[in-house]
Formats: C-alpha cells, structure tokens, sequence
C-alpha cells in the first residue's frame, strides 16, 4: 500500500492513501500526499482526483490541518462537487462551517421550487452535528 500510495500519477494513489490512513492513522505520510494530490493531481481526471483527495482529508479531520491552506486555494472551482468537498473537508478539519453553509444555500436557492427533502434528509444524516442559525435549509 505505501508503495502505491507514494507512487505520483498512479491509478489507485488515492485509494492506497485512504487505506493506509485508516490502518495506521500516519498522519505524516498520508497527508502531504493528499496535500499534492490535491494540488498537482495528475491523470486524466484531474478534479476527481482533488475530489478523492479532498474527501479523505475531511474523514482524517483536525489532523490534516496541514492541508487548510491547501485546501483554501480552491474556493472559486467551477466543479460543484469539488466544491463541496473542499468545503466539507475545511469543516471536518477546522470546525468551520461556514463555506459548507453558503454552498448549501446558493444551491437550495437555486431549486426553491424542488423538493429537496430527500437530500436534506440524506444531509442530516451524513452531518448530524452541523447546526446554524443561518441555514434553515435543515427543515424540510
């Protein structure tokens, strides 16, 4: 796994990355990894593998805080998912919530006559400890 995992431009780079994280909690050696991964990703898919990059520092959390500024450069991406990511990543990893809050509320805003209850449904869920005053987006 170390071995795929620190090989650049390789398919499962990611994969071994997050496998080995969830083996040995290594810090040190998986996040700058996904720190260049998400950086200077390289094949053909560029924004997913920043995606993957990306997701896997949000379940690493607060010790990947190495990657914030990394992750910081990103803001502005055309790719919404990508965007997502990131911001789910700055808020697992630095409690801040609040670029997760105003991509939720622009897309929310931009399908007000859609009935997203099934997604906010699938959002609590998956972010149970996330509250604020300023998303009311949670009440379906």
């Amino acid at each position: 796994l170390s071995e795929l995992a620190s090989k650049k431009g390789g398919r499962y780079r990611l994969l071994a990355a997050a496998t080995l994280w969830a083996i040995t909690q290594d810090t040190e050696t998986i996040v700058p990894l996904l720190i260049e991964s998400l950086d200077s990703p390289e094949g053909p898919h560029p924004d997913s593998r920043r995606i993957g990059a990306a997701m896997t520092l949000s379940e690493i959390g607060a010790p990947a805080a190495a990657a914030l500024p990394h992750l910081r450069r990103h803001p502005e991406t055309d790719d919404d998912g990508l965007q997502f990511e990131i911001a789910v990543a700055l808020w697992k990893i630095d409690g801040d919530a609040t670029p997760l809050i105003s991509i939720l509320e622009r897309s929310f805003a931009a399908f007000q006559n859609v009935d997203f209850s099934e997604k906010i449904e699938s959002s609590r869920r998956r972010f149970p400890q996330m509250k604020s005053p300023r998303c009311d987006c949670w009440r379906a």
